[in-house]
């Protein structure tokens, strides 16, 4: 008979990884929610490397007994999962930090611990399996408490350090994040509550490393297993959430090759884009007197940059109107929805639009008040 401790830590693994398995098959049936190429390998490969390759491996080691030398080498390589699955944890806290991008200076410390780990863990005796049953049979499910592992002195140290210093930096980058970008706690809830459990999980971890109490690794196990469930349903349900936090959209404008304003939409106030709106503002003025010289050209200026912004244009050379999009910084998802709303707003105004073809015809700018609709339904993962 299957005792409780066994039961639950059972359902919790089939769990993570029956919902890891079916939000990577949906992301790849429903490809073309996510919007780019990158936006799905970064989804697959986050749920791969944690809901299946990790916490598999993890939860085999101790739930199922085949042989002292199988279980001891499926911990091992979870404990490398694990450790990989921090580092690109870490490279994605400093991406949200920098907009996208990624400076290798400031890894190279977590390369530095995450090498030595490596190379402690392929020390022979460095972790040793203890099994408080020598009677267990082979290739069967046990409870988790039957099996334990040691860890050596030296690589307590190394593994400590590089958790702490993982935690440390994820917790701030978050803060700041937090404080300074998110002012409102609009669209953080999950990525605060995610946080806050990925940081006591990490905190369990180290509490069971340090004193080998049991109770802490299936701590740091269903609290991990739950961030994960966490995650997949975030990826489920906000397609665009990588680059809607590492991005924003501050304002959308449509223009007239005549230079009126048909449409203007803004989505936040924000410190950063206050910085630069004497900047932009005299850019906008400007493009309302020679958008319409760019409408004529092959060759358009399609983005214009600021210190803390960009400026996408889209152009509609046919019926002579631009999109112009105010965002954090250009990506991919920006450039595909700015185009999305181009070929919407021609669609939805195609009459309204061929009337002032003519730049002699009187325009009524309360002909595209329904622009509201459109933008907020194009653009509703910043919203």
């Amino acid at each position: 008979m299957i005792d409780l401790n066994t039961l639950i830590s059972l359902v919790i693994f089939l769990s993570v990884v029956l919902s890891s398995l079916f939000t990577m098959v949906l992301i790849i049936i429903k490809k073309k929610v996510y919007g780019t190429v990158s936006i799905i390998i970064m989804s697959l490969y986050i749920i791969s490397t944690r809901g299946i390759f990790f916490l598999s491996l993890y939860g085999f080691s101790f739930l199922f007994y085949f042989s002292p030398e199988v279980n001891l080498l499926l911990w091992e390589i979870s404990q490398v999962a694990g450790f990989i699955t921090l580092f690109l944890t870490f490279i994605f806290y400093t991406m949200l930090k920098n907009y996208g991008s990624l400076k290798p200076l400031s890894i190279l410390f977590i390369i530095f611990f995450f090498g030595l780990l490596v190379g402690e863990l392929l020390i022979e005796d460095s972790i040793k399996i203890i099994l408080y049953d020598s009677t267990l049979p082979e290739f069967s499910l046990v409870n988790p408490f039957l099996i334990n592992y040691i860890f050596c002195p030296y690589l307590k140290i190394i593994i400590v350090s590089y958790l702490s210093l993982v935690v440390i930096y994820s917790f701030l980058i978050w803060l700041m994040l937090r404080v300074k970008r998110y002012e409102k706690g609009e669209g953080t809830f999950s990525l605060t509550f995610n946080s806050s459990l990925a940081i006591v999980a990490l905190i369990a971890l180290i509490i069971y490393i340090l004193t080998s109490e049991m109770i802490f690794r299936q701590l740091h196990f269903i609290i991990t297993a739950i961030t994960t469930i966490i995650v997949n349903l975030v990826i489920i349900k906000q397609p665009f959430i990588f680059f809607k936090l590492s991005n924003r959209i501050y304002s959308i404008k449509i223009y007239h090759k005549s230079g009126i304003l048909l449409y203007s939409y803004d989505f936040e106030n924000n410190i950063d884009i206050e910085r630069d709106s004497y900047i932009w503002g005299n850019i906008l003025i400007g493009l309302n007197y020679i958008i319409k010289e760019f409408l004529k050209e092959k060759k358009q200026i399609e983005v214009i940059q600021t210190r803390n912004s960009d400026l996408l244009v889209k152009y509609d050379t046919e019926y002579g109107f631009a999109v112009v999009v105010i965002t954090s910084q250009k990506n991919k998802l920006v450039e595909i929805l700015s185009k999305k709303l181009l070929d919407a707003f021609r669609v939805e105004f195609e009459s309204v639009l061929n009337e002032i073809k003519d730049l002699n015809k009187i325009i009524n700018i309360k002909d595209f008040l329904e622009a509201k609709e459109l933008i907020e339904d194009v653009f509703k993962y910043y919203i």
